[in-house]
């Protein structure tokens, strides 16, 4: 079997280690408590703001590097298997060939990245697509490393979907407090930012507590990974794609 996979073996372990340097990182940023979200009433009993404090600044651009150097290690080593596969099968054509991933079998069949290699070669890798149903972590793989092709992949906070608020009357009805969000997005804000703001409809009658937390998450055109789960992702990508490797492999002379 010789050792024509050694450059695809050699980044998926780069790839891990970089995810590992990552999962410390971020474990060691939002262990920290890194935000301070607080509630802050005004003096009238009208309604308040929902300001964020930063406490502590991560290290945005080192996390962006990393993400980006994990997808691009995995989708060369991909790449590297199916070179080598060509070397053996069509090598003219070995400069030509790259691994597929698509959504759909009539995508898949349309392409001709790898219309050059043996029969049971191509009958494995179209196994491998996404669109079989095993698992999500190819197509994600492929999600990622075709944005960070054309621009870095960086943390931001997501306000609609990970501001978590919390509102409890202290005296009289828990509806009469409405709140109004702010804008959805922010870069990593450096100096305190009102994310949103409540109002009280009666503030005759009713007072409330509100509480509130925020999360970093990343954003990645429209999926969004939280930076908690950023790390399972990578490694899930990682294991997958040692599994793709030893599969393919196995069809080595």
């Amino acid at each position: 079997m010789g050792d024509q996979f050694r450059d695809a073996w050699q980044s998926i372990n780069w790839a891990d280690e970089q995810t590992n340097l990552l999962k410390g990182e971020i474990d060691e940023f939002i262990e920290g408590s890194p935000y301070a979200v607080i509630a802050e009433p005004y003096a009238d009993n009208r309604g308040g703001d929902i300001v964020l404090t930063p406490l502590k600044k991560p290290t945005q651009m080192l996390w962006a590097m990393r993400v980006g150097t994990v997808v691009d290690l995995l989708r060369a080593a991909l790449n590297y298997a199916v070179y080598q596969y060509a070397l053996i099968d069509c090598p003219a054509k070995a400069g030509h060939v790259e691994f597929p991933i698509f959504a759909t079998a009539a995508q898949f069949r349309r392409s001709g990245r790898i219309s050059y290699l043996a029969q049971n070669k191509k009958d494995l890798i179209e196994s491998m697509q996404p669109y079989h149903g095993q698992t999500d972590a190819l197509m994600w793989l492929h999600e990622l490393a075709r944005v960070h092709r054309h621009r870095l992949i960086r943390p931001v906070l997501e306000g609609a979907d990970e501001l978590h608020i919390t509102t409890r009357a202290t005296e009289g009805d828990p509806m009469d407090i409405k709140i109004e969000p702010g804008d959805s997005k922010w870069l990593i804000p450096e100096n305190r930012t009102v994310l949103c703001r409540w109002v009280n409809v009666r503030p005759d009658r009713t007072h409330a507590l509100i509480e509130a937390n925020l999360d970093v998450v990343f954003i990645v055109d429209d999926p969004v990974v939280g930076v908690r789960q950023l790390p399972s992702l990578l490694f899930l990508m990682c294991h997958l794609t040692r599994d793709l490797m030893t599969a393919m492999e196995s069809l080595l002379p």
